[in-house]
């Protein structure tokens, strides 16, 4: 629980909680993880600030019960840089209100059963931006890959996995400009599925 203007730094350790395993509860607060596991019960994830800063790198962050990193209030925006990781969520992988996500070689993924949850859902923040570089895949095998509201999305050398009946690879909606490029794979095997919906 970071309740200050303050940085926390780990490396090579683990979490392990029934409830948030981190919660960015200052406006200006950064965390900053390398080599390790976080496990919760509800977010991994929590940053509740405006201006927050979330950097993972070679870490292996698992939801059981709701969204692996949750980023929830307007202002901002907050940073989601992700490296070399592995992040899994019941709900949505990550859920983003107003942030700028940056994925390299991750794997983002949602367990949930229900298509209109996401392995990464961006809704309607002002300021934000999705960007996922080479290596990174979305994995939905009961859902859908990615949502992004007005913001559009780059995805550049990205493989997107969802699998289920009537799921959408990507659904971009609103006046976003959306860059593919560098052999991004979209995959939407399912009955009545979409690869993109724009």
């Amino acid at each position: 629980y970071i309740d200050s203007a303050q940085t926390a730094t780990v490396k090579n350790s683990n979490i392990d909680t029934t409830n948030i395993g981190v919660n960015l509860q200052h406006d200006t607060s950064k965390f900053i993880m390398e080599t390790g596991t976080i496990k919760s019960n509800s977010y991994g994830i929590n940053a509740y600030g405006t201006t927050t800063d979330v950097n993972l790198k070679d870490v292996k962050l698992i939801s059981e019960n709701a969204t692996a990193i949750y980023d929830n209030r307007s202002g901002g925006p907050n940073n989601i840089t992700l490296e070399g990781s592995e992040v899994t969520g019941a709900e949505h992988g990550i859920y983003l209100y107003n942030a700028n996500i940056i994925a390299s070689n991750s794997i983002i993924t949602t367990t949930s059963v229900n298509r209109d949850n996401y392995a990464v859902y961006y809704n309607a923040g002002p300021n934000g931006s999705v960007t996922l570089n080479e290596g990174t895949v979305l994995n939905a095998e009961k859902a859908s890959g990615l949502y992004s509201y007005y913001k559009g999305a780059t995805l550049n050398g990205v493989t997107i996995n969802a699998d289920a009946e009537n799921s959408y690879g990507a659904y971009i909606y609103g006046p976003g400009t959306v860059n593919i490029k560098n052999g991004t794979t979209i995959n939407t095997p399912g009955c009545s599925s979409y690869g993109m919906y724009y």
